[in-house]
């Protein structure tokens, strides 16, 4: 059972160390030693597409802005489908993915990819159908549907 002496030595030495803690913060902040971490915003989707791109578990997910670059997001169907444009860090490949909305969060559907077959598009509201075929990106297929 520690006594009366043991704790006030307890106190004091705790006491000290928050004293002393506080006071090498602060001399940190004032002498501009202190190094100030700013995070940049991650653009919407890139969470949702670095993960599909990174395969899996265990592995550091992919960068935005770093190891490739969202160049383009397309929203359909009152923002519950979105088509993104992603380019790789040195630009020599550009690929889309598609994305749906499934309870209130954004799923890779399909890609990355560079041209997607017809009969995967099946699932595909007819607004993203269309875009990705603007984009030349939608591959008809004789047979499919």
């Amino acid at each position: 059972m520690p006594t009366n002496t043991d704790k006030k030595f307890i106190r004091w030495t705790v006491l000290l160390l928050i004293l002393a803690v506080i006071l090498f913060v602060a001399a940190g902040l004032v002498t501009g030693n202190a190094k100030v971490v700013n995070l940049a915003i991650a653009p919407p989707l890139a969470g949702e597409i670095s993960q599909s791109i990174g395969g899996s578990s265990g592995v550091t997910l992919p960068v935005e802005g770093k190891d490739y670059t969202i160049t383009q997001t397309a929203y359909f169907e009152t923002n519950t489908w979105a088509v993104a444009t992603i380019t790789n860090s040195d630009g020599s490949n550009t690929s889309y993915i598609v994305l749906q909305k499934v309870n209130g969060v954004f799923q890779v559907i399909l890609g990355p990819g560079t041209a997607f077959a017809q009969s995967d598009n099946n699932q595909l509201p007819a607004s993203v159908q269309q875009y990705l075929q603007a984009n030349h990106v939608l591959i008809y297929q004789p047979g499919s549907a």
